[in-house]
This record gives structure tokens, C-alpha cells and sequence, in this order.
């Protein structure tokens, strides 16, 4: 499972020097903690092969240079043929696709073993014009609402810049239109809420 590092001095992150080495070393430390968050989720390339700074692209199959100890899942399209996406399982294989410029994965909300049915439910929130205690306030109040109304339990991970997700795990019952249905109405009464609470007379 052993592969070839390219271009170990290539300079990823150009304002803080941050090289792919840097990169490589910092998701070997991590893997531990990361890889059971993202095990078995179909990942979706963003590569950046030449920095943030540059232009990126994104791939979404599983190239034919792909080594096979690289685990894959079976993705159908619609009106399309189906298609492989790779798993990242292992640390090896989440610095494979380090290696490959992946320096943002993207993962599916649902897992290999049930690919039509998420099994975390997850609210996105960006910083609005009022500063980050606003989306830290709005984080605090969908945790209560989820845990209060619904009995889910959640937890809240830092996302991009300056964002934050609010992400509750939940059985993989139920399809991605039924899940979707369920958190727009909590967002609705998130606004509902909102609304009573902060509009002045």
C-alpha cells in the first residue's frame, strides 16, 4: 500500500508556506480522529493540484491510475451510467488522495452499506453580517430545537472560513427527499422562533 509522493515541495498554502509535506504530515497525525467521521462515505474530489490559490477541480470517480487497494462504491445515476467513488477507510488512503491534490474532500451524508439513506442529518451555517456570535447563537438555538422537539442529539464541528454544521446522527431509515422534508421544517421553525424572539414591535 506503499506509493510515491509527488512533488513533496510543491507549496499548497502560498500565504503560510504550508507545503504538500506539511499537508501529508499534518492528515497523518489527524487520521486517527478523522477517518472514523468519514469511513465508508462516497468522497467527492476537489483538487487543488497546484495550491488554493489556483484554480480547482472537482472528481467525483474513481480515475483508472486509482490503485485497487483504494476501496470504492457503486454510485447509479439517473439517465447516466453508474459510477465508482472512492472510500477513504484507511490513513494510506486518505493520503493517497492528499497526494493527489484532494486537499478538500467532500463526503456523502450516507454511508456504502445504505447509499440512498444519510445517516446524519446536517444544518450549514455561514456567518452572517452580524459577526460569528450570530452563527454560534443560531448553532446553540437548532441544537436545542433538535434536542428538545425531536430527541436527537447532535454536535458541532467548524466548517471552510468562518462556518459551522450542526450535525445530528440518525438510523439510516429513510431516504435523502424524506430527510431533506425533515430539516427544512426544523429550519422553518428555527425561523419561526427567530422571528418571535428578535422582531421588535
Amino acid at each position: 500500500m506503499k506509493f510515491e509522493v509527488k512533488h513533496p515541495d510543491k507549496v499548497l498554502f502560498p500565504k503560510d508556506k504550508i507545503t504538500k509535506e506539511d499537508l501529508l504530515e499534518y492528515y497523518t497525525l489527524v487520521a486517527s480522529r478523522l477517518l472514523p467521521l468519514i469511513k465508508s462515505r462516497p468522497i467527492m474530489m476537489k483538487q487543488y493540484v497546484d495550491g488554493i490559490d489556483k484554480s480547482a477541480f472537482v472528481q467525483k470517480q474513481v480515475p483508472s491510475y486509482f490503485p485497487n487497494w483504494i476501496d470504492t462504491a457503486t454510485v447509479k445515476r439517473e439517465g447516466k451510467s453508474s459510477i465508482k467513488m472512492p472510500l477513504i477507510n484507511s490513513k494510506n488512503a486518505l493520503l493517497y488522495l492528499v497526494n493527489q491534490g484532494c486537499i478538500t474532500p467532500h463526503i456523502w451524508q450516507s454511508q456504502s452499506e445504505e447509499l440512498n439513506c444519510p445517516n446524519r442529518l446536517v444544518f450549514d451555517l455561514d456567518q452572517p453580517k452580524g459577526g460569528f456570535s450570530l452563527a454560534a447563537e443560531g448553532a446553540k438555538f437548532i441544537r436545542e430545537v433538535l434536542e428538545r422537539d425531536y430527541m436527537l442529539k447532535s454536535y458541532l464541528m467548524t466548517t471552510g472560513r468562518n462556518g459551522l454544521h450542526v450535525i445530528a446522527p440518525i438510523k439510516p431509515d429513510h431516504p435523502f427527499e424524506a430527510v431533506r422534508e425533515f430539516a427544512k421544517s426544523v429550519g422553518g421553525f428555527r425561523r419561526r422562533e427567530a422571528k418571535r424572539v428578535y422582531d421588535k414591535p
